[in-house]
């Protein structure tokens, strides 16, 4: 994976968006996208010190799966 990404990085393609990125390519607001993220529903980020990113492949992963929720919430069995 990490060569994959060195390899868009040097012909120019981004493997990581933002938030508002997030947020616009599931058309919600960036607000509604961190609640998501927070509770569970969206896929975590990667922090690099105060840059807060979301890997292009996992959201396309999760989004072919269904955008299901990422944590299960709730009592153990």
């Amino acid at each position: 994976m990490a060569t994959l990404n060195a390899v868009a990085e040097q012909i120019g393609e981004r493997t990581h968006i933002d938030a508002d990125e997030c947020a616009y390519r599931k058309g919600i607001s960036k607000r509604h996208w961190m609640r998501l993220v927070d509770r569970g529903a969206a896929p975590q980020p990667i922090r690099l010190g105060r840059l807060v990113r979301w890997s292009l492949t996992t959201l396309a992963e999760w989004e072919r799966g269904g955008c299901k929720p990422i944590r299960q919430v709730g009592r153990a069995g």
